[in-house]
């Protein structure tokens, strides 16, 4: 699991988003957690292989164990901590 500050992309292109996976290292499965505010990179991702985009709410245990990494946004962390201290 990494954390990441954020996920900002220019463009919704696919090719931008899989550069910035290769970059954080992840090359086959991938769960990316954000609060899904970002259109980018909600387009940028839904044509990708191995990649599944989820918001912090929607965060399964099954997601979790199924993909190799998990990349998670900072405000993701927040509210995912938030939610499971209830």
């Amino acid at each position: 699991m990494k954390v990441v500050d954020g996920f900002v992309f220019e463009t919704h292109k696919s090719k931008g988003v899989r550069a910035a996976l290769t970059t954080l290292e992840a090359n086959k499965t991938c769960l990316v957690v954000d609060n899904l505010d970002n259109r980018n990179l909600e387009l940028g991702t839904r044509n990708l292989a191995g990649v599944t985009l989820r918001a912090s709410r929607e965060v399964t245990v099954y997601e979790l164990l199924k993909h190799e990494k998990v990349l998670i946004s900072r405000e993701a962390v927040a509210k995912l901590s938030e939610a499971l201290s209830l």
